[in-house]
């Protein structure tokens, strides 16, 4: 692993500003990880890396709520009666509520 850090400060565009350089560092060593790691996935799990990779990326730069997310991973909860009965009653007539025939 060292190794591979080291080849990624070598490898990576330099720049004047400190942000400017770790942003460079972060890039390339964020491809050579995933190019390392993909060469030992199978073609059916490559996709499935690219996805993690692609979604920590976004949730550590805020793209990603972490709500949303987690609702893309378990989903809705059930309601229990109790809640269910503690909802707001709407004031809509009920032929909102009909399904068309």
């Amino acid at each position: 692993m060292k190794v591979l850090f080291n080849k990624a400060i070598d490898a990576s565009e330099k720049s004047d500003t400190h942000e400017g350089r770790l942003s460079n560092l972060i890039d390339t060593i964020t491809k050579m990880i995933f190019s390392n790691v993909s060469r030992g996935l199978f073609g059916k799990d490559k996709l499935i890396f690219s996805l993690l990779i692609c979604t920590s990326i976004d949730r550590n730069r805020g793209k990603i709520v972490q709500n949303s997310w987690n609702l893309l991973l378990r989903g809705t909860q059930m309601i229990s009666d109790k809640d269910k009965k503690a909802q707001p009653v709407t004031n809509l007539p009920e032929t909102l509520f009909t399904p068309l025939a």
